[in-house]
């Protein structure tokens, strides 16, 4: 499951990698904190992290930062009401926004909060710093692509801990020639699977 997750997500890096980049520089950052989460029944103990991160944009908008919070598909809608009584919120639904306007989001943004893999890889497409809370394996590998020690916060963790990601996350820097590095490979890949195929 994880490795056709990451291959899938990663052909879309190879196609649309250097075409974000060029649109990237034109964009400017702004002071704004997106957080993007997912709810996680197959371990409840892990719906901690919910609390913590509305725990932290109360910190963070009392400091003078705005955060937005994104979801790419419906969540609980007890949740969603529960954020957009107090937070921006964006539900994304492609019917009424492009991708690439939904990308633009991240690409101005100043940093990433998520506990959702899809969201590694738009924000790392766009080279906007990614700090994760790996609420399943599959994020460790996507944030592993975007940096050789990713900025993980353990989905048990209290609030101190992305308090201190949100200081130090400057401090880390994307490794955006890894995930060239890994087109490249499944390129080759591609090519050894389709000379087998046709020697078949």
């Amino acid at each position: 499951e994880i490795s056709a997750c990451l291959v899938g997500s990663e052909m879309c890096i190879r196609d649309r990698h250097k075409e974000l980049k060029v649109e990237n520089q034109n964009d400017k950052r702004i002071d704004e904190i997106i957080i993007c989460p997912r709810t996680y029944g197959h371990k409840i103990e892990y719906e901690k992290h919910i609390g913590e991160l509305i725990a932290f944009a109360d910190y963070v908008e009392n400091k003078g930062f705005k955060t937005h919070w994104i979801f790419l598909q419906e969540d609980k809608l007890e949740l969603q009401n529960l954020l957009a009584s107090k937070f921006k919120v964006t539900v994304w639904n492609p019917n009424k926004m492009s991708i690439y306007q939904f990308i633009g989001f991240f690409r101005k943004a100043k940093v990433v909060f998520t506990s959702r893999m899809h969201t590694i890889f738009i924000a790392g497409m766009v080279e906007t710093p990614i700090i994760t809370i790996p609420v399943h394996q599959k994020l460790i590998y996507a944030s592993s692509l975007f940096y050789e020690k990713p900025i993980m916060i353990d989905p048990l963790s209290s609030g101190d801990a992305y308090i201190r990601a949100f200081q130090n996350y400057q401090y880390y820097s994307l490794n955006s020639q890894n995930v060239i590095k890994e087109a490249k490979i499944l390129e080759a890949l591609d090519a050894k699977i389709c000379s087998w195929l046709a020697q078949s």
